[in-house]
């Protein structure tokens, strides 16, 4: 909104431009250490979610007091303009949207694993996400610590909590890429909206897993989830992708005890339709 206002005024436009330029992924789901010291694995993603012409997050730093580390953080967004400007990409100049995954193998005990899936090289990093493989049937206890673009592809970081005895989790990198040869022509598709589903979480360790599907002709660009009802400090995101290229899935866990209470999650789709 900002750069729509900036006029004539080529230094304030290409300060913004640059700022812009930095708010890169249509549903980041995470925010990002940008020095990250060990204590990186205190950090819990609580909600990450679609909010008008924003992107909200909101993390905890579960360190123990007698042990904080600050943690310095930063969260990231897509933003479409009605107008090309100086920093950003024409979307007819990549008008086909393709989705594509790599596996990730995560060992059990709580080792924090990271990875990357990348797109085509000249594509536009869109969106991404991380989640269990869908042909993985083993035991898992997944928590997702950081999830985030890079100029050409998705990163995340991730633990298994399960016993140190089984087997590593099958999981997966997914990323939604733009490009100007591979994937779904769009150019036709112009309408972007949410599509949303609710969850109730249980208190004492339950969780919650729900996928929220897009209409028909469809595509999917992000999700994400917030609470709506409940003390939701005690959540901890454990997946967050696009199982299909027409819906979002999303996988929460209440740590918080049977007096904390149950919590209402809202579960969101970023879709584009014609």
């Amino acid at each position: 909104v900002a750069r729509l206002n900036s006029g004539q005024n080529d230094r304030i436009d290409a300060m913004l431009g640059r700022i812009q330029n930095e708010l890169f992924d249509l549903g980041a789901d995470l925010a990002t250490p940008l020095e990250p010291p060990p204590a990186w694995e205190a950090l819990r993603i609580v909600e990450s979610y679609p909010d008008g012409e924003s992107w909200v997050t909101r993390v905890v730093n579960r360190d123990k007091p007698e042990t904080v580390t600050s943690l310095q953080v930063r969260t990231y967004a897509l933003c479409l303009l009605p107008s090309a400007r100086k920093s950003s990409k024409l979307v007819a100049q990549l008008p086909r949207i393709s989705y594509t995954s790599v596996p990730l193998s995560l060992p059990a005990g709580f080792v924090s694993t990271p990875g990357r899936s990348t797109c085509q090289p000249g594509a536009l990093v869109l969106g991404g996400g991380f989640g269990l493989d869908q042909d993985y049937k083993g035991p898992s206890n997944l928590r997702l610590e950081l999830s985030y673009p890079d100029p050409n592809g998705w990163n995340v970081r991730a633990v298994n909590g399960a016993p140190p005895t089984g087997p590593a989790a099958g999981a997966r990198i997914y990323t939604i890429c733009l490009s100007n040869k591979d994937g779904i022509d769009i150019r036709s598709y112009k309408t972007v909206y949410f599509a949303e589903g609710e969850a109730l979480v249980k208190a004492d360790n339950g969780t919650a897993r729900q996928s929220v599907k897009c209409g028909e002709d469809s595509y999917i660009l992000s999700g994400g989830l917030r609470s709506i009802r409940g003390r939701s400090a005690s959540l901890e995101l454990q997946e967050s992708f696009p199982d299909s290229p027409s819906s979002w899935t999303i996988a929460v866990n209440n740590r918080g005890s049977k007096r904390d209470g149950d919590v209402t999650v809202r579960i969101y789709a970023v879709c584009l339709k014609k």
